[in-house]
């Protein structure tokens, strides 16, 4: 039986050996196999495991590298590049015809969430569910395809589009669903006070993405939710406190609110 060499000598290294070095072929197979699949791998999947922003790493190793998708701010600064502005609008387009389904979704969320909570679905459940249900996909794309977006006028959009729709399948669903006997009163209400509070909460939370888009194009930085988190937070505490006053006006006068 042979035995395995055991001197320690540094010349006994295998690429130090007089006799030629026969590599692996399953090492072979390996280093083909990840060339492939480093050529083949999706840029915008890439960026989003990048150590090439981390702190540690000084100028220097920075400096001399390949690929757009190795430091998040090359990366997004050529996606911008590349990214027409008719694509931009197509995306917003697109965001603003699925703000009904959406709707219909986070309304049936916040059903399944909210049910025998009492008080704190109507104060603080309902309100967090919806407001972020609104701007959801909207809130997406700004965290992980800001280039999807050309201006902050597409984001507004998008944000009012996900109130409206929202105030919407809302309206319908207490109108004919929940209350469909209710006084004509109660569908003024809706159609007026609902939708605008709907409205102007989603305006608000927009405004708040706004911010969040704006500071990583002009920095070429990684969207922070931090930049524009009040915004968001005051569109809930709005929503929470007319649901509050909502719920004691119903407790106090005998009306269907």
């Amino acid at each position: 039986m042979a035995h395995p060499d055991s001197d320690p000598s540094i010349h006994n290294e295998p690429h130090l050996r007089a006799a030629s070095f026969e590599v692996d072929p399953s090492e072979l197979k390996a280093a083909r196999s990840l060339a492939q699949d480093s050529q083949e791998s999706d840029p915008d999947a890439a960026v989003e495991h990048t150590v090439w922003d981390e702190p540690a790493l000084s100028a220097e190793l920075t400096e001399d590298h390949d690929g757009p998708q190795l430091k998040y701010s090359e990366w997004l600064a050529w996606r911008l590049k590349t990214t027409s502005v008719r694509r931009t609008w197509t995306v917003t387009i697109l965001i603003v015809l699925a703000a009904g389904p959406w709707a219909v979704l986070g309304a049936l969320v916040r059903g399944i969430a909210g049910g025998g909570w009492g008080l704190a679905m109507v104060v603080l459940i309902a309100p967090v569910t919806e407001e972020v249900m609104k701007v959801a996909a909207t809130l997406w794309v700004v965290e992980k395809r800001p280039y999807w977006f050309r201006s902050p006028v597409q984001i507004m959009i998008c944000s009012i589009a996900g109130g409206l729709a929202f105030a919407a399948i809302e309206n319908v669903l207490y109108l004919f669903v929940y209350f469909p006997d209710a006084d004509p009163w109660l569908t003024v209400v809706r159609w007026t006070v609902c939708v605008g509070l709907h409205t102007v909460c989603s305006a608000l939370a927009g405004i708040g993405l706004v911010r969040i888009w704006s500071r990583a194009i002009s920095s070429r930085r990684r969207p922070q939710i931090s930049d524009g988190v009040r915004w968001g937070l005051a569109a809930i505490l709005i929503h929470g406190l007319y649901n509050g006053t909502a719920t004691l006006v119903e407790i106090l006068l005998p009306l269907k609110f």
